[in-house]
């Protein structure tokens, strides 16, 4: 398990209520999916595209995801996508609808302003503006969370209890996330942790997004068979990362191939954050470790040590 894992990353608009789109192309503004109305893209992944959309009966925003050919081919989508849409906990956002149209699967799921946590630690450790609209990802602000929680270390405590709750729900149902990273987090207004996009693709692995690189279990990086504790060091990562502003493990680049490498211990966060707590340190340091025997075994006993 300690050796070094390879895998291969590849690199004002009008509307119509009438408009007709052929089914082979791509989504555009304007297009329907159920009673939504496509308005803007949120964001572009490899496996399909986030739109913010108008819901005409309820009129209400919510977020379409539209998913590529490839994955819409999946026809296991469906009925694991509906075993998603179960679940029911304020840590996790809610699906409201899957189907099938004019070619592509695709989602409904509720809008909640707030901001991406991947944006945030950007802007808290880098200062760089954010690259979403400032419309929709506008708060809540870094000094905000602050004034609520006291510390930045407590703020990111109070995140980690917050996923561990949606995950262990989660996991009650026998659903694994497998592609946590800081940009499937969600903040919202009121500074909680809200958990969206869980692995839905059977006919790809999780390794093979550039995104995820350097976020993935060893034993996920190595196809091998995932189970809670992979979960567990997704989510330690996450928070290494809301810590330190970088990941444990270095991920290397050359060319289009990226490999991370376990063989070396990830910086012990005590000397990374000489005022951190040390319970929350070691807590972290556990979730991450490499060998998944040395993890917690459940989210509840990450959670109940956070």
């Amino acid at each position: 398990m300690g050796a070094k894992k390879l895998h291969t990353q590849k690199s004002g608009t009008l509307f119509s209520r009438l408009r007709r789109v052929p089914t082979s192309g791509e989504p555009v503004p304007g297009q329907q999916f159920k009673d939504c109305i496509l308005e803007c893209v949120l964001e572009r992944g490899t496996l399909g595209t986030v739109w913010l959309a108008r819901q005409k009966g309820l009129n209400r925003h919510v977020q379409v995801k539209v998913f590529g050919k490839a994955v819409s081919d999946d026809l296991g989508l469906l009925p694991q996508g509906r075993r998603m849409a179960a679940l029911d906990h304020p840590g996790l956002s809610d699906i409201l609808h899957l189907g099938h149209q004019d070619g592509h699967f695709f989602l409904i799921r509720e809008h909640v302003q707030g901001r991406r946590l991947d944006q945030l630690l950007r802007s808290r450790f880098f200062g760089r503006p954010e690259t979403l609209d400032g419309s929709f990802f506008r708060l809540p602000s870094h000094s905000s969370l602050l004034a609520a929680f006291g510390s930045w270390e407590a703020t990111v405590a109070h995140w980690g209890k917050d996923l561990t709750r949606g995950l262990c729900h989660a996991h009650h149902h026998g659903i694994l996330h497998r592609a946590l990273w800081s940009g499937n987090i969600l903040v919202d207004r009121e500074g909680g942790a809200r958990l969206h996009d869980f692995w839905l693709a059977r006919d790809f692995r999780p390794g093979s997004l550039p995104k995820l690189c350097g976020y993935l279990a060893p034993e996920e990086e190595a196809g091998e068979k995932p189970d809670v504790r992979t979960d567990v060091f997704g989510l330690g990562v996450v928070l290494y990362e809301c810590l330190t502003g970088k990941l444990p493990y270095a991920v290397e680049w050359v060319a289009d191939e990226a490999s991370v490498c376990f063989d070396a211990p990830a910086e012990e966060l005590g000397k990374v954050c000489p005022v951190i707590l040390p319970q929350l340190a070691a807590t972290v340091m556990r979730a991450i470790q490499v060998d998944p025997e040395c993890r917690y075994p459940t989210m509840a006993m990450m959670g109940a040590a956070l």
